[in-house]
């Protein structure tokens, strides 16, 4: 297996629409994710989450292009919609 992570960071909302993507996608590539929260700002309300995932060896690189693809085409459909956007990465 090969393990990587992402750091997810944003209000709770956008946390929850990005861990779900990236879930998704690491199971369409037979792996698994776990995660940790690490800290929430008291003044913004925006948290943070570090994310560990694990996938096939040689799936990593594939993964992630997935990921930040997805998660800029959700930015960009939020944008033209006129809902908040998700922060990038």
């Amino acid at each position: 297996m090969s393990n990587s992570f992402e750091y997810l960071q944003g209000s709770i909302a956008e946390i929850q629409k990005k861990y779900e993507i990236l879930s998704d996608i690491v199971t369409e590539y037979g792996g698994k994710v776990h995660g940790s929260q690490r800290d929430r700002d008291p003044k913004t309300g925006l948290i943070d989450l570090l994310v560990y995932y694990e996938v096939l060896l040689g799936q990593r690189e594939e993964v992630k292009r997935k990921f930040y693809n997805m998660v800029l085409f959700f930015t960009s459909s939020n944008s033209r919609n006129n809902n908040t956007p998700i922060k990038n990465i």
